[in-house]
């Protein structure tokens, strides 16, 4: 799908359902989401919207304020093409090492940084530091093991358990990056996904499944009357709970993976991903070994070959 079929798509679909501003917010976010776009003209057509949108360039980041977490020029530029993407408009990295040096001694944690604009105009730098102490305990043993296992469930707040009281429904997930739980209360995500059954046409099986944590494929039909597969699920890491990826049940899953390459090279060093993707250790090219130089061996050669095949006229 074209980038100008996108967003014709998202208009029709706003006029279709009617010119609703939380409708529009939501669905244009999500829209993003599934498709990846990033419109030609972002600030006019998020501001029709009312949305808020950052959008940076390399110019902009503050090198010399993460350079005091040990994030040096280098080890940022060298970031993936994909995790830059996101960096530079707004968004939290995947799990990064952090060091801070003081008198008594270097201090290493692990976190997420983003970066915004401050009151005055100037780009500074978020964290999002992985908290070592968790509050599964509030939970019962089985629902520790569905939270554990990915699943999101139907359970107070956790005041109201602290507190002994039976109140507010939530929507409760576990963060493995963040070893903590996420807690939404249903009629927030609930209106969201409303939104989504009435644009998607859900069935009460599709939603039902969704709302246990199970992300759901269906075919949706585009502007240019192409059948395409979207599979989407409760996610409370996301704006609106709710994360979405054109393609599978696979695609949903390599969706959440920032680091998609077990090496990410750059023109300094290479960032060396974690197992599941999510985060990643910087070495710097005087520490490679044989490993990795035989992998920058074999990452030269598949680029050579596609721009020798990128190259042919057929």
């Amino acid at each position: 799908m074209s980038h100008n079929s996108q967003v014709e798509n998202f208009y029709i679909l706003t006029f279709e359902f009617g010119r609703n501003v939380k409708f529009e917010r939501f669905f244009y976010k999500l829209f993003l989401y599934v498709f990846y776009v990033v419109p030609s003209q972002p600030k006019s057509i998020i501001n029709n919207c009312n949305m808020h949108f950052e959008n940076f360039t390399e110019r902009d980041i503050p090198y010399e304020t993460l350079a005091n977490y040990g994030l040096t020029h280098e080890m940022i530029d060298d970031l993936p093409e994909s995790v830059m993407t996101k960096f530079l408009h707004g968004c939290y990295t995947p799990i990064l090492p952090l060091r801070i040096k003081t008198e008594a001694e270097d201090i290493e944690f692990l976190s997420r940084i983003a970066l915004f604009t401050g009151v005055n105009g100037e780009v500074k730098v978020m964290l999002k530091p992985k908290i070592e102490t968790s509050s599964l305990g509030l939970y019962s043993a089985e629902q520790q093991e569905e939270l554990r296992n990915g699943k999101t469930i139907i359970a107070n707040s956790p005041s109201d358990i602290k507190n002994g009281d039976f109140g507010v429904k939530c929507f409760v997930q576990y963060d493995e990056d963040t070893n903590q739980v996420l807690s939404v209360p249903t009629h927030a995500i609930g209106e969201n996904i409303r939104v989504l059954t009435d644009i998607l046409g859900l069935n009460y099986e599709t939603v039902r499944a969704m709302q246990q944590g199970e992300p759901q494929s269906v075919e949706w039909q585009n502007s240019e009357n192409g059948i395409e597969q979207i599979t989407f699920g409760i996610d409370l890491r996301e704006e609106y709970g709710i994360r979405m990826a054109n393609g599978g049940l696979q695609e949903w899953i390599d969706q959440s993976k920032d680091f998609k390459e077990k090496y990410n090279f750059g023109l300094y060093g290479v960032w060396k991903a974690s197992e599941d993707g999510k985060s990643g250790v910087y070495i710097p090219e005087e520490e490679y070994t044989d490993e990795i130089r035989d992998e920058m061996q074999r990452a030269g050669n598949r680029n050579r070959a596609t721009v020798r095949m990128s190259s042919l006229k057929i």
